[in-house]
């Protein structure tokens, strides 16, 4: 087991350098057709099934969206309609609930133990499914090309007042590889009577030969899920500090809303409207700080076998006096595209691609009397990944990575390819 351990590290080592070739593959597979589907299989069948899925993992809204799909498919689902009639009792809409639950009974004959659930939830009120606390650990290990985010070419121009000057850089500003090992682990509290929850986070990166980048963050945060007449309100708030080798290097406290409106803007999709303040300040700094403030819409679809989320940002992020350029404008856009690629060991295997893109450009010159230029930064990431989950609880994954940093001023541009193997175990109690 070991020998083949090693030889599919080895493998995934030398993919590092083939970065676009691992993103067609992606794309490649998530292109995939799967299978046609059994001919005697009833309209909406799938998408009931998915259904049931997300109401396993207490996705209600997810849930709704798909059996309302199915029952439209397919009229005469009764299960459909008794899951269906069970997820609006949860979410509190009661009327619809009643409405349904009446239709079931008149146009389905439930038996004896349907309508014995149905009398219970109208006679006691619908009552929220009982949340659970979770425990997640994950473990990973990966290859970077650029470890260090540095330079690919030592040799610079750098733009100053007098115009652009030649500098070579140390060797150590340029690009180093490395191999890491991560540990990710969270802890979710069961969610109270007034859907408050909480959760602790921890990540630690050890690198194997770069041990000043090693990566120590900590987290906590807790939020409300609050129904409202107009849609789901979440609440949030969360503090966090960021350790760059054994030195605090960040620490932040952060505030934000998200909503789900009931009506949604576009049918069939499923719109999230968030907004954020954070403190940021840098203790390796002396007096260095920002405050981000960020709106941001998500867009959320599903279709049989398959999920795509889109999203957009605005960002507004105030600087200390002591921060180099100030103040920043920027702006983000990115999508998620998780396809079902068919079963393997018996469990569905998916893939996964991605692409992430974030603008900034600081309001003033990034060094003044040194760099009279303002900093315009674009951040593309795009990623593909093979996920297999190979129980309810445990999931593997293969990821590849590719990142790369465009800027106007040379000496902060960079670019680093990624692969990574990984493996997720989930506990509930």
């Amino acid at each position: 087991m070991s020998m083949i351990v090693d030889g599919l590290w080895r493998f995934m080592q030398r993919l590092t350098s083939y970065g676009p070739v691992v993103a067609a593959l992606g794309s490649g597979l998530i292109t995939f057709h799967v299978a046609a589907q059994d001919a005697g299989k009833p309209p909406g069948e799938d998408l009931y099934v998915q259904g049931l899925e997300w109401m396993a993992n207490n996705e209600l809204y997810r849930a709704q969206i798909l059996m309302e799909q199915a029952i439209k498919l397919n009229p005469n689902n009764a299960g459909a309609y008794m899951d269906l009639s069970l997820i609006y009792c949860q979410l509190g809409e009661v009327a619809k609930a009643n409405d349904m639950w009446e239709e079931i009974e008149t146009r389905f004959s439930p038996p004896a133990t349907l309508v014995e659930v149905i009398r219970r939830e109208r006679t006691h009120g619908c009552v929220a499914a009982k949340s659970q606390s979770e425990v997640e650990f994950e473990v990973t290990r990966g290859h970077s090309s650029n470890i260090n985010q540095g330079v690919k070419s030592l040799g610079l121009d750098i733009p100053t007042v007098s115009g652009l000057m030649s500098v070579q850089l140390l060797p150590q500003f340029g690009q180093t590889a490395d191999d890491y090992t991560q540990m990710n682990g969270v802890v979710k509290s069961a969610a109270t009577a007034d859907g408050v929850q909480a959760q602790m986070s921890m990540q630690l990166r050890e690198n194997d030969r770069v041990k000043n980048l090693n990566i120590l963050t900590l987290g906590l945060d807790v939020a409300k899920r609050q129904e409202l007449s107009l849609g789901r309100l979440e609440w949030g708030a969360g503090l966090g500090q960021a350790n760059l080798g054994e030195v605090p290097f960040q620490r932040h406290a952060k505030l934000r809303l998200n909503w789900r409106p009931h009506l949604q803007p576009i049918q069939g999709w499923d719109a999230i409207f968030g907004i954020s303040v954070t403190q940021i300040d840098y203790p390796a700094f002396e007096s260095m700080s920002s405050q981000p403030l960020d709106i941001q819409v998500t867009m959320a679809r599903e279709w049989v076998g398959a999920r795509f989320e889109a999203y957009g940002q605005l960002s507004k992020d105030k600087g200390s006096a002591n921060r180099p350029g100030g103040n920043k404008d920027g702006t983000r856009l990115g999508f998620n595209l998780v396809k079902a690629l068919g079963r393997f060991s018996d469990e569905r295997l998916f893939a996964k691609l991605g692409w992430d893109g974030q603008s900034w450009r600081s309001a003033s010159a990034y060094s003044p009397g040194f760099i009279d230029e303002s900093r315009q930064q674009f951040m593309s990431t795009a990623i593909a990944a093979i996920v297999w989950p190979q129980t309810r609880t445990e999931l593997w994954s293969i990821e590849a990575r590719h990142q790369r940093n465009f800027e106007n001023i040379k000496i902060f541009e960079y670019e680093a390819k990624t692969i990574q193997l990984s493996y997720r175990k989930t506990w509930d109690h």
